[in-house]
């Protein structure tokens, strides 16, 4: 890599920052725990390390080395413990997983401005902006599979499992499987279903489980919840 000019590190610092908020403002705007300044941070982090290399052989008056591949290395093991943070699991949700995806990327992205690579970080600064700004809209309108926990409690006495698994079958849904609990201090027993359902509005498959299942003999509980 040639000794670089102060208008040149400008240069890649400003494109790293822009390439950081431009990332960074979907996250924030959704209320993502890495949002703007994380985005610009990392990305501006990742820019300074790749300029840092010819900058010290130059203050040593050596010619800049070849290989940098260590600090490439460096940055992203560094990142993906960052990374990790974004991530949590809430229940049977795990979030934050695109967000440390996009961490990932915008360190790449600044790693590509500090080398020089401005091709490279645009078509990788596209493929983001695709996945935050486009994608979610063919999500929306693509039919995907429901996934719920559906937890059945009633007395030992009441419906049979058989009756149950049929009123269920009626709603449309598909048993993936099914777990039993009998309470027999308490004379009452649980299922709890694994179901699944190709369906753009669960709300309404859900109303319709609670429908037919309100009609089982000896109904104590139901609990619906996303799988």
């Amino acid at each position: 890599m040639p000794y670089l000019t102060f208008g040149e590190i400008s240069l890649r610092l400003l494109l790293s920052m822009a390439a950081g908020v431009a990332i960074g403002y979907e996250r924030e705007h959704h209320g993502r725990p890495a949002g703007l300044r994380t985005m610009l941070i990392t990305c501006v982090s990742a820019c300074v390390v790749m300029l840092l290399d010819p900058l010290l052989s130059r203050s040593a008056g050596l010619a800049p080395p070849a290989d940098t591949g260590r600090f490439v290395q460096g940055v992203l093991t560094g990142i993906g413990f960052l990374g990790m943070g974004t991530i949590i699991r809430e229940g049977m949700t795990v979030r934050g997983v695109t967000t440390a995806a996009l961490l990932w990327l915008t360190t790449i992205v600044g790693l590509c401005f500090g080398a020089g690579q401005f091709a490279l970080a645009f078509i990788a600064c596209g493929v983001a902006f695709f996945a935050l700004y486009v994608l979610p809209v063919l999500e929306h309108n693509m039919p995907r599979d429901w996934n719920a926990l559906i937890t059945i409690t009633l007395q030992s006495d009441g419906a049979s499992d058989d009756d149950i698994r049929r009123k269920l079958l009626a709603t449309g849904v598909r048993l993936k499987n099914v777990a039993f609990e009998h309470n027999i201090a308490e004379n009452r027993r649980t299922l709890h279903c694994d179901v699944v359902q190709r369906t753009s509005n669960a709300f309404d498959l859900a109303q319709r489980i609670l429908h037919e299942m309100s009609e089982c003999q000896a109904l104590i509980a139901i609990h619906i919840a996303d799988r």
